[in-house]
């Protein structure tokens, strides 16, 4: 049997003390691709390193979690919760502060570049308010520009207005923008935002394409999986999709896409989502080109669960498709799926069971 990993939870003050704990009991952490993780532990009563110094509250305290040394999660404590049997802890990961800051009223960017021409400024102007967690804890690194679909060279430029919407929802329409279905008719770029794990400098960036195909990982039936449910959703189909939109004026822009083999198979299917955030034609069209290729055939979602003490990202990252091969009853899969995300939870007796979150690939 594989030794069980030794995992340790640190406390980092304001003023820079670490306070170490490797009697966590309940510890949990999540990681996901372009969104918030979330973590959890417990520190027993009559844990000596239990202070109101240790755990703090009524201040800013930062989380870090490591497994054998290794960093594996990093943010801030959120939430105290105490009790006869001691204090819980619950934390987010830094993507939660980019949801702290506003990101400009009415100000419209013509023809820009997604990296360097809309999120860099607005990161700058972030910055420049002063005392904001940014500036404090967090590097600017790498911001690339996504290119337009079908292209390996030909930036992709969008015409935006913003509206004092937060920072994270505007990275979030922006990885949406990026991968948009345009015009090639393909998907070919995963675009993600990060903020990185680090002892001393977590950055900032937001990459044009993440991932990559792992043909030596391979999460196999009645061997690192041990169950698994294979969902097949036909309610959600949509195949005759008019999006809306409003820009300044104001006026209503419209964008009709329809797939005439789904309405074929399924019979005519009609959807209206409303782009709040999209304030061009162009970017209107993507996205409703988009939303009619996410949901013209029905979804298909594979959940697993894995053997105990299968060691998270072993031999691949955040991004990366892993090959999975189930062969049971009628369901046949040899697929790649891209891990979007990582659920971790430890028992009290240091088993650790690991989750990683697939998605089908994007064709």
């Amino acid at each position: 049997m594989a030794e069980q990993p030794k995992y340790m939870v640190v406390v980092r003050d304001e003023s820079g003390n670490l306070y170490e704990f490797e009697k966590a009991t309940n510890l949990q952490w999540e990681w996901y691709e372009n969104d918030v993780g979330r973590c959890r532990f417990h520190i027993p009563y009559n844990d000596v390193k239990l202070t109101t110094s240790s755990i703090p509250q009524g201040a800013f305290s930062e989380i870090r979690i490591y497994r054998d040394n290794s960093l594996v999660w990093q943010g801030f404590t959120a939430l105290i919760s105490e009790d006869k049997d001691g204090t819980s802890v619950y934390g987010f990961t830094y993507t939660e502060i980019l949801k702290w800051y506003r990101v400009g009223f009415n100000t419209t960017y013509t023809s820009k570049k997604i990296g360097s021409e809309v999120i860099s400024p607005i990161y700058d102007i972030v910055v420049a308010l002063g005392t904001d967690i940014l500036e404090a804890k967090i590097t600017k690194g790498t911001i690339q520009d996504p290119y337009t679909t079908g292209s390996s060279s030909v930036n992709k430029t969008i015409t935006k207005t913003v509206f004092d919407e937060d920072f994270f929802s505007l990275l979030k329409d922006m990885v949406a923008t990026s991968r948009a279905d345009s015009p090639s008719g393909s998907w070919e770029q995963d675009s993600v935002f990060e903020i990185t794990f680090s002892d001393t400098t977590p950055t900032f960036n937001f990459w044009r394409d993440v991932g990559s195909n792992k043909s030596d990982v391979v999460f196999e039936m009645d061997s690192e999986i041990v169950d698994f449910n294979f969902i097949v959703d036909m309610k959600a189909v949509f195949n005759d999709v008019k999006g809306y939109a409003v820009q300044s004026g104001p006026s209503f822009l419209t964008s009709s896409q329809a797939d005439t083999t789904s309405i074929a198979s399924f019979y005519r299917r009609q959807f209206s989502p409303y782009f709040g955030t999209v304030t061009g034609q162009t970017q209107l069209d993507e996205m409703a080109k988009d939303t009619l290729k996410l949901y013209k055939d029905p979804t298909k979602t594979l959940s697993v669960n894995f053997a105990a003490n299968i060691k998270p990202f072993d031999g691949y990252s955040m991004g990366d498709s892993v090959k999975v091969r189930i062969n049971r009853g009628r369901v046949s899969i040899d697929a790649f799926y891209r891990v979007i995300g990582m659920e971790v939870v430890v028992s009290d007796k240091g088993i650790e069971n690991t989750t990683p979150i697939l998605q089908s690939q994007r064709t």
